[in-house]
């Protein structure tokens, strides 16, 4: 009976996963992303689904949430990112990477202050937590965006993803070093985090040279067909032994995911299209939406109704997370004008993975 239930509960999630696509497909202003939240929301408050009941949904979930973040780390271009410091046409400009950092450093800023004002307006809070959650971007919702839109690979799209990379991977480690702190003190501890880092330089300066050999190539070319995949099972490998080691260390699995990801955008061939069209369709196909379905599912509707004072403090939290991501957005306005980089403003508003 029980087998029973855990596949009536994964049922649900895929028919979801598979009609809430078709259902907004005729509002192109709808990401597919937020449609299979507010199914899982609609679904849990009418009693249909219940993830917490399923050990099964609940598994597929972290997995999905895994695999967004791999598939995130896998469209970067780590050699293009750092080849080229200024474009040729914009030689008086900072290069990207800089003018990212000044923004995530400007948004930080700007969320501390937001987060000082809403404590001294009534509201509970841990200042350094809000902003955090201010500063951050939920790249697992970005991305999924910027590829339906076909746009991943513009100037304006390219500025967004690495603007909302940025934001992801400091946050998640400025929280690592905080949550560290604030449970164990200022010991060594605090540098745990540091261990997935050094880990990711020293397998990705062997990897490189044990990847690029003629003989392994070969080898990998003849194990990769149909029956065997073997480039596909190693891909999943290195994910699962960036999680692992990331739960193990008390880092939170998206960075470690998201590393693995960076692995093996470093290690793949200019041939291995065919290897990120697998992982895509294995990650977008099955695990990716049950995540977001099931987070719509988590929202705690009734922990929000059930004080009035909370509220009270949405409109306020709203707009200041709009002020925040947005006034720092216009310095894009050199690169991709401002059209692009007021629209980059909103999308680098998206909240999802940190909270």
């Amino acid at each position: 009976m029980s087998h029973s239930n855990e596949f009536s509960s994964l049922l649900v999630v895929l028919a979801l996963a598979f009609f809430v696509p078709l259902l907004i497909n005729r509002f192109k202003a709808l990401p597919v992303v937020v449609g299979e939240i507010i199914a899982g929301l609609i679904f849990a408050q009418l009693g249909l689904l219940d993830p917490a009941e399923s050990n099964t949904l609940t598994l597929f979930s972290n997995i999905g949430l895994a695999f967004l973040m791999f598939l995130a780390g896998l469209e970067i271009d780590i050699p293009a990112l750092f080849k080229n410091g200024k474009d040729k046409n914009q030689k008086q400009n900072l290069s990207l990477p800089a003018l990212i950092l000044i923004i995530y450093s400007i948004t930080l800023l700007l969320g501390a202050g937001g987060s000082y004002l809403l404590t001294q307006w009534g509201m509970p809070g841990n200042i350094i937590l809000l902003t955090l959650i201010f500063g951050a971007t939920s790249l697992g919702v970005v991305l999924p965006v910027l590829k339906n839109r076909g746009i991943l690979h513009t100037n304006s799209g390219q500025a967004i993803f690495l603007g909302s990379t940025v934001d992801d991977l400091f946050t998640v480690i400025l929280l690592t070093v905080y949550i560290l702190f604030t449970q164990h003190g200022l010991n060594i501890q605090i540098l745990s985090f540091l261990l997935i880092l050094i880990l990711f330089i020293v397998i990705a300066r062997i990897g490189l040279q044990f990847f690029r050999s003629p003989r392994v190539v070969k080898l990998f070319d003849e194990l990769s067909q149909a029956t065997v995949q073997i480039k596909v099972r190693g891909a999943i490998v290195i994910l699962l032994i960036f999680v692992v080691l990331a739960e193990s260390l008390g880092v939170e699995l998206i960075l470690g995911a998201f590393l693995a990801g960076m692995l093996v955008s470093l290690f793949k061939s200019p041939q291995d299209d065919s290897l990120v069209h697998k992982l895509e369709a294995f990650g977008f196909g099955l695990f990716v939406p049950i995540f977001f379905i099931v987070t719509g599912a988590n929202l705690n509707m009734d922990a929000l109704i059930a004080n009035p004072q909370n509220l009270i403090f949405l409109p306020a939290i709203l707009v200041i997370s709009i002020l925040v991501k947005l006034l720092p957005a216009l310095l894009f306005k050199s690169r991709i004008g401002w059209r692009s980089s007021i629209a980059a403003g909103f999308l680098l508003n998206t909240h999802l993975s940190i909270e």
